[in-house]
């Protein structure tokens, strides 16, 4: 009886109170325990797909059949693609040598390749040589080009291509060398649908005001910061080509001293450059000096995913070297783009020269799995850079 109205005072525990320590390690314990597996399980599972995405890997490599490639032409682009062909053996193309109509080159090492004969003897080097693939590259084809003999290889089953074609598929970028425009013309691609564009500019203005917004708490600080380490404007301008030919201005964050931030500052510019202040190169390594460039995209002078905005002299210097220039102004310029993704940075004509056949691929075969492409690269590049310097401090 007084035990009974003990419990029903609250001054001796119940069986449930008694064993509560209990229970609560043991629940304790359990959770670990769980935490522990799970962990182990998904280091474990981890392991395992990373294991035999290697080895269907291997598989396929072992597996894959070389193609051997006759080059029929010894210019220019010619030993461009094969340069670009030994540059990515993973591909598993063989070049077995050049082709040509004359005697003199026969022999001559023109890249690693050599001539191995001339136009007329094609038909017995293909199958001496085991010939899969004829890449023609002839830069005037009329009185030249072996029409019945490619015929007949082609109904063997030997490959037939244009060099224009395959330097495109192998390298990712449009060749400028022989360039014509009725290869554009003729050519699948170049395909822009205004309702894509439209799409496009509606979902980079979208993301570019969430991007804004998402890092709106951090921009004092960074003005702050630029503000202490140096004297001059927090955001200055430059004038780039954006689409239609129009010219606007593209700001950016100052990464340099305030007399440095010229034209000559282009967004190539090495990060050794002694103009840069302590801020602005670190700003300019993590990219992101360009942040004020979404206020461009919301704008609608760029979009996030296009060609680059080059200045007007850069633009100026290859239009008067390659009319087909202009077509890289089709689109809107980009904060990112498949040439930033393939070559990266560069501050010279050359690499202007480069980037103009990037930004020509690109246009040629926008779609929406291109851009995908683009930005999850842009995204595993940019998380890459972070982790090496949280890495490094």
């Amino acid at each position: 009886m007084k035990q009974a109205a003990s419990i029903r005072a609250g001054t001796v525990p119940t069986p449930v109170q008694a064993a509560s320590p209990v229970v609560s390690l043991f629940l304790y314990s359990l959770l670990v325990g769980l935490r522990r597996v799970l962990f182990f399980s998904l280091l474990l599972g981890a392991s395992v797909l990373v294991g035999w995405h290697a080895v269907l890997r291997l598989h396929a490599m072992s597996r894959r059949e070389r193609s051997n490639v006759l080059v029929l032409g010894t210019g220019e682009l010619a030993r461009e693609l094969v340069r670009e062909v030994l540059r990515r053996p993973q591909l598993g193309l063989t070049v077995k040598g050049f082709v040509d109509d004359k005697p003199e080159l026969v022999g001559v090492s023109l890249v690693n390749p050599r001539v191995i004969g001339l136009t007329r003897d094609l038909t017995t080097l293909v199958p001496k040589h085991e010939v899969h693939r004829i890449v023609v590259e002839l830069a005037e084809r009329r009185g030249r080009l072996p029409v019945e003999e490619l015929l007949g290889l082609k109904v063997k089953g030997i490959a037939i291509e244009d060099a224009a074609t395959f330097y495109e598929r192998v390298s990712g970028k449009i060749a400028l060398e022989n360039l014509k425009p009725s290869w554009l013309v003729f050519n699948e691609g170049f395909r822009l649908s205004r309702h894509s564009l439209i799409l496009k500019q509606m979902l980079a203005v979208a993301l570019s005001s969430a991007l804004l917004l998402l890092i709106s708490p951090f921009l004092p600080l960074i003005i702050l910061l630029i503000k202490l380490d140096s004297r001059g404007p927090i955001v200055v301008g430059h004038k780039r080509i954006g689409q239609e030919q129009r010219v606007f201005t593209l700001w950016r964050f100052r990464t340099t001293e305030q007399d440095g931030e010229g034209e000559t500052c282009t967004d190539r510019a090495a990060t050794s450059d002694p103009r840069f202040t302590r801020i602005g190169r670190l700003l300019h390594k993590m990219r992101l000096d360009g942040i004020p460039q979404l206020w461009n995209v919301i704008r609608g002078d760029m979009t996030l995913i296009g060609p680059l905005a080059e200045r007007r002299e850069v633009g100026s210097g290859l239009e008067n070297d390659n009319a087909v220039y202009r077509m890289r102004h089709s689109v809107k310029p980009g904060l990112i783009g498949w040439a930033q993704i393939k070559c990266g940075y560069g501050s010279v004509i050359e690499d202007a020269r480069e980037v103009l056949q990037y930004d020509l691929y690109y246009v040629k075969n926008m779609s929406w799995i291109l851009d995908a492409v683009i930005a999850f690269e842009a995204a595993r590049s940019a998380l890459r850079r972070r982790l090496s310097y949280a890495h490094r401090f």
